[in-house]
């Protein structure tokens, strides 16, 4: 096989990758269970995690858990680089297109669904699962969480105890169970004046935590806040007549 001049310099940004595949992420930035409380940023930053540590091969660990068994064809899915190539990085690609099944032995036969249970893994996917289990199971052990990723344990199913656990905390129910909590914060956030524990910049900040969770929760269903509730929310919160000439300047929801 003829080694071509752009095959050097797309790999060459791999080589310092390479030679870390032995640095671990320290547990201590693992994501929080605290963080379950706003669940996009806490499957955003599990989902950081899984990109920053590598497999046996080098692949990142993303790749164990990504919703696609197969990769696309590669008339579909250019390379990285090529034009028209959805990916930004080698990284990026290797998570897209890295072996789960073994192609060669897949039975199609089955429906879709059915594909994990009868066919056969790649054995560089199922060690790296093992390391995905272990992270999972670090961070969601002694808390409520774990019963959702315990039944996975036997199997070390990694794959399972992520969509069940995405399931659980990004699901119909808990997104509209978030809603409601994030409504009534938003009800009951106040501003009564300058104080020593609380002035308006506080009010503020505490205003757009909530604001940036409804923005978060639109990616899983929820429609978002429109600019006439944020606005409205933001007023009803001031009580102090120290701001009642600003609020008449705001546009309020019918």
């Amino acid at each position: 096989v003829d080694i071509l001049e752009h095959w050097c310099h797309d790999w060459s940004n791999q080589i310092d990758p390479k030679k870390n595949w032995d640095n671990e992420v320290k547990t201590k930035e693992y994501p929080k269970v605290n963080q379950a409380k706003e669940p996009g940023k806490f499957f955003e930053d599990l989902e950081t995690l899984l990109s920053c540590i590598r497999g046996v091969t080098g692949v990142p660990l993303l790749q164990v858990v990504r919703k696609n068994l197969l990769p696309k064809d590669e008339n579909e899915d250019p390379h990285t680089g090529k034009p028209d190539s959805k990916y930004l990085t080698i990284d990026d690609e290797m998570i897209a297109c890295g072996p789960i099944i073994i192609e060669d032995n897949m039975e199609l036969a089955c429906e879709e669904e059915d594909w994990e249970k009868d066919n056969t893994f790649d054995l560089a996917f199922l060690q790296d699962c093992k390391k995905v289990w272990t992270i999972l199971s670090m961070i969601c052990q002694g808390i409520y969480l774990y019963v959702h990723i315990k039944q996975f344990r036997g199997t070390i199913d990694s794959r399972g105890a992520w969509f069940s656990l995405k399931d659980f905390l990004l699901g119909v129910d808990q997104v509209l169970r978030t809603i409601r909590e994030l409504e009534s914060t938003l009800r009951g956030l106040t501003y009564c004046g300058e104080g020593w524990r609380h002035n308006f910049a506080k009010y503020c900040t505490a205003y757009t935590e909530q604001d940036n969770t409804a923005d978060g929760l639109m990616e899983h269903g929820y429609p978002g806040l429109s600019m006439d509730q944020r606005i409205q929310y933001f007023l009803d919160g001031i009580k102090t007549s120290a701001l009642e000439s600003g609020q008449g300047d705001c546009p309020r929801h019918p």
